[in-house]
Parts: C-alpha cells; sequence; structure tokens
C-alpha cells in the first residue's frame, strides 16, 4: 500500500518539499560512513514522535513497534534534486 509520497518538479527535492514541516523537530540523524568515502547521516522518526507526526491513527504500542522497525534514510537521498518527470 503507498499512503503517501513527495512529487518534487524537476530539480526540487524531497528534503526541500518537507522543510518548515511536522519533522523537523521530530527526526534525529546518525552519521554513517558511504562507500565512495567520507560520511552521510542516516535521519529516522524519533520514537517518541513517531505517533504524533506519522501515523496518530494507531495505539501507542502499534506506534512504538513501527518506529523500532522504520527503515533510515539518508540526507543524500532526501537531498538529491529530482530529474525529468516521467
Amino acid at each position: 500500500m503507498y499512503i503517501a509520497a513527495f512529487a518534487p518538479d524537476e530539480g526540487e527535492s524531497a528534503f526541500a518539499l518537507s522543510a518548515g514541516g511536522a519533522l523537523d523537530d521530530a527526526v534525529a540523524g546518525v552519521p554513517v560512513p558511504i562507500q565512495a568515502g567520507g560520511t552521510d547521516v542516516e535521519l529516522s522518526i524519533r520514537p517518541e514522535e513517531f505517533r504524533r507526526v506519522f501515523i496518530s491513527e494507531v495505539g501507542s504500542a502499534t506506534a512504538l513497534a513501527m518506529a523500532a522497525t522504520q527503515r533510515p534514510i539518508t540526507l543524500t537521498a532526501l537531498g538529491s534534486p529530482s530529474g525529468p518527470p516521467a
């Protein structure tokens, strides 16, 4: 099931589209090494904020389980500009 998505215009990024939203204060970052050398940052929603900003329709126990199993996304992935529309 696909619940929501970003649809950036060419050159926009998902990070730019989400700026100023509820996730701004709810996300934690962890530096991670990348294959090409250097580091990136993996972002995930802090467990205590997960239910409030992502899925308020479920109970606390379910939201905590979902928070514990969420997959992080890198700052590079969110910040990469979109290519030409399909």
